[in-house]
C-alpha cells in the first residue's frame, strides 16, 4: 500500500500517540493534533488523505471539525474516521447516520485501525 499522509485528531495523549505510531509502522506519513482547533490549522498547512478524529474532545469536538470541513470542501471533504467511546457513540448516532463515516470504538483494536484505515485509503 502506497504511503499516504494522515491526520490524528485526538485530546487523549497516550492514544494519539498509539494511533500515530501504529500509522507510522504501516509506511504512512503522519501529523497529529489535539483537538479540532489544532486539526484546522494542520489543514490550512497540508492536503490529507485521511483524518481520524475523536469525536469528544475540548475546544473544537469532532462534529464541530466537521462542519467547518464540510463549510470549507463541501462535496470535496476529506475522508474522515471518527473514534469514540461506547457510551458517548448514542448521543452522536443522528450525526455519524448523517456522515457516514467510519467508527473506532474505544477502546480500539490495532487490528480493526489497521483494516478499517486500509479500506477508506482504498474507497
Amino acid at each position: 500500500m502506497k504511503s499516504r499522509l494522515i491526520l490524528v485528531v485526538e485530546d487523549e495523549a497516550s492514544l494519539r500517540e498509539l494511533i500515530a505510531n501504529i500509522l507510522l509502522l504501516d509506511d504512512h506519513d503522519v501529523d497529529t493534533a489535539r483537538d479540532g482547533v489544532e486539526a484546522l490549522y494542520r489543514i490550512e498547512q497540508r492536503t490529507y488523505d485521511l483524518i481520524i478524529s475523536d469525536l469528544q474532545m475540548p475546544n473544537l469536538d469532532g462534529r464541530g471539525l466537521h462542519d467547518a470541513l464540510r463549510t470549507r470542501y463541501g462535496q470535496a471533504l476529506p475522508r474522515v474516521i471518527f473514534v469514540t467511546a461506547h457510551g458517548e457513540a448514542d448521543e452522536y448516532v443522528p450525526f455519524l447516520a448523517e456522515t457516514g463515516d467510519p467508527v473506532l470504538t474505544k477502546p480500539i483494536s490495532v487490528d480493526d485501525l489497521r483494516t478499517l484505515v486500509q479500506w477508506v485509503l482504498e474507497t
